[in-house]
């Protein structure tokens, strides 16, 4: 692992030493990859949720069964010909 320097408020500093006294984590960089953790996850559903807007947004919605049945259509013409060759 990489080491990083960084300055806190007394505070924040505080805060990451009690979670460690209350036994929530085993040192203070437990506590830091933790959140960083949660800031990446949290990060990750921001980018879905603004996927699935667009998604939305874009138009009028398919049909999925249909879809799907004209799929297993074209895959099953492409099998049979490629029998026949």
């Amino acid at each position: 692992m990489t080491n990083v320097n960084v300055s806190l408020p007394e505070p924040m500093k505080e805060w990451l030493e009690a979670e460690v006294k209350r036994g929530n984590y085993g040192t203070v960089s437990e506590v830091v990859r933790s959140l960083i953790r949660e800031a990446q996850r949290r990060a990750g559903d921001d980018e879905l949720e603004q996927l699935l807007l667009e998604g939305i947004q874009s138009g009028k919605p398919l049909d999925g069964k249909a879809v799907m049945e004209r799929l297993r259509k074209k895959n099953a013409a492409r099998v049979s010909k490629k029998k026949l060759t």
